[in-house]
């Protein structure tokens, strides 16, 4: 299985035809077939003979988490100015909000890959390298990292193994730490999360026991775009809440538990 690398061979067998073929391919240059669509056509009148190319484009598969359709090329315009322009970058779109992003050169598809996650008007834009079959299963295209602070713990629990136990509320823990704020000098807890978008986020949750008292601590994420103050998930806004007004429409109140109180 390849990742992140398409090979395409064009193999043709053809006998007394006129063949409209890529300019690129006809003269043996090793260029991709993107930018300028540039065609020509090719007799051959010899039996038997075949034309071989082998063209390498370097894709990652990505989706915009949003219950909006977003503009192709206003987000293809974006992101080439982000990434300084790479050489012969295009954007396919395979479905709504799920695109492949083909690179010239693999240094800067893994650039843009590894420098996410990235954000586009207020929206989670998701990637991952391509392999065969991902354009029909984006529910794959759903988890980003998330760096996620912890504040109001008590003295005793700003540990090591506490932040992991409450990172773990959000998701697959990659790493935890103490860090001191740079401007008041509080000493506060921190995670990278591997979080699931189908999930609300949280605000807190409750840490301690009888003995020692229950205290509320506080989740703060960082660079991460809006979310739905109604029901904590991401890709939509308040007024089109999609947890929100099913249950309106049924007569029910909504509750926003698992948001509003971890």
């Amino acid at each position: 299985m390849v990742y992140g690398k398409i090979k395409l061979k064009l193999e043709y067998s053809v006998d007394s035809v006129l063949l409209g073929l890529p300019a690129a391919v006809i003269l043996g240059q090793r260029r991709p077939l993107f930018g300028e669509a540039v065609y020509s056509r090719l007799a051959i009148t010899s039996g038997a003979n075949k034309l071989h190319q082998v063209i390498d484009i370097f894709t990652l598969m990505g989706k915009i988490v949003s219950t909006k359709a977003v503009n192709k090329g206003a987000m293809e315009n974006a992101f080439k100015n982000i990434w300084n322009q790479p050489v012969g970058f295009k954007v396919e779109e395979v479905g709504q909000n799920s695109f492949l992003l083909h690179f010239a050169k693999e240094k800067d598809m893994d650039k843009a890959l590894e420098n996410g996650p990235w954000i586009f008007r207020n929206r989670w834009m998701i990637l991952t390298r391509w392999r065969r079959g991902l354009e029909g299963s984006n529910d794959l295209l759903t988890k980003v990292d998330i760096g996620v602070q912890i504040w109001g713990t008590p003295l005793h629990c700003r540990t090591a193994k506490v932040a992991e136990k409450l990172c773990s509320l959000l998701g697959a823990v990659k790493e935890v730490g103490l860090y001191e704020d740079q401007n008041s000098g509080n000493v506060f807890m921190k995670g990278l999360v591997e979080f699931d978008l189908k999930k609300p986020v949280r605000k807190g949750a409750n840490l301690g026991n009888v003995k020692d008292g229950v205290f509320w601590v506080d989740f703060r994420y960082e660079k991460i775009p809006r979310c739905c103050y109604e029901c904590g998930l991401f890709g939509h806004e308040e007024s089109e809440c999609v947890m929100k007004k099913p249950t309106m429409e049924i007569g029910k109140e909504f509750s926003s538990k698992g948001w509003a109180h971890g």
